[in-house]
């Protein structure tokens, strides 16, 4: 049996300054142990490969539903989404089966 990991690195979290928006950005990093996983349980894990968007034209829809059930952010559209819900700024792939996104809060006093 082959095994998957999905690890999540926390880049920044928080205010930058005093009465700014609060920021949170994340780096996400799919792998799996591939095709060896199956013959040797301590094969080297190694980039998942349907995570790459220029293999898989769907794997941007599937990190986004996946950082969002994470992050829990708001789009229109969803229910209680107003000015200061908590919005996806960006999402991209930054390495083979690496990705990061960031999202940020209204400042409300």
């Amino acid at each position: 049996m082959s095994k998957d990991r999905v690890t999540y690195e926390t880049l920044i979290a928080g205010q930058p300054r005093p009465y700014a928006d609060s920021i949170y950005r994340y780096r996400i990093y799919f792998e799996w142990q591939g095709m060896a996983g199956y013959k040797d349980k301590n094969a080297p894990f190694v980039p998942r490969d349907k995570m790459v968007a220029s293999s898989n034209p769907h794997a941007v829809a599937y990190v986004t539903k996946f950082a969002k059930a994470f992050s829990g952010w708001s789009e229109k559209g969803d229910p209680g989404f107003d000015w200061a819900s908590t919005k996806l700024d960006y999402i991209k792939e930054v390495g083979p089966g690496v990705w990061e996104y960031q999202t940020s809060s209204a400042y409300t006093d």
